[in-house]
């Protein structure tokens, strides 16, 4: 009589060695699925990093660039990168938006605002990670042009 339990015993502890297991895997999972979003917001913040970088260059480079934004008031133009980011793809668009009141320090009647933007797409290679970033600036310019 003393040995007839032996038998229960055994199947409770494979019983609560399969739910260990079940909880394993499923922590297992989980883990993995944490490890894909939290590699997801990894990639997302280095594309926006890539385009903020790559949009202020571009703001740098075309506000000195008279000729350029005088070739954007006929039609908007493509601009090369000015940032090499490994793996990153960069993409930038100057688009002239109209005129408006001249920046603060300007006379309203000798020069004008005309709005400009840049639009930067910055990507990943193979990686669904998009930041699409728009930057407005003024140019003041005179009222003859």
């Amino acid at each position: 009589m003393k040995y007839s339990n032996n038998g229960s015993v055994l199947i409770v502890c494979l019983a609560l060695l399969s739910v260990i297991s079940i909880i394993g895997v499923v922590s297992m999972q989980s883990s993995s699925l944490q490890e894909k979003f939290s590699r997801n917001v990894f990639y997302n913040v280095q594309s926006f990093q890539a385009a903020v970088n790559e949009q202020t260059q571009q703001y740098y480079s075309a506000s000195t660039d008279e000729d350029l934004l005088l070739e954007v008031l006929s039609e908007d133009r493509t601009l090369d990168a000015q940032l090499a980011v490994r793996h990153a793809v960069m993409t930038s668009t100057i688009t002239y938006g109209g005129e408006g009141l001249p920046p603060s320090g300007y006379s309203l009647g000798k020069y004008r605002g005309l709005k400009f933007s840049i639009d930067t797409v910055g990507t990943y290679e193979n990686i669904d990670a998009i930041s699409d970033q728009t930057l407005g600036f003024q140019y003041a310019a005179p009222k003859s042009i």
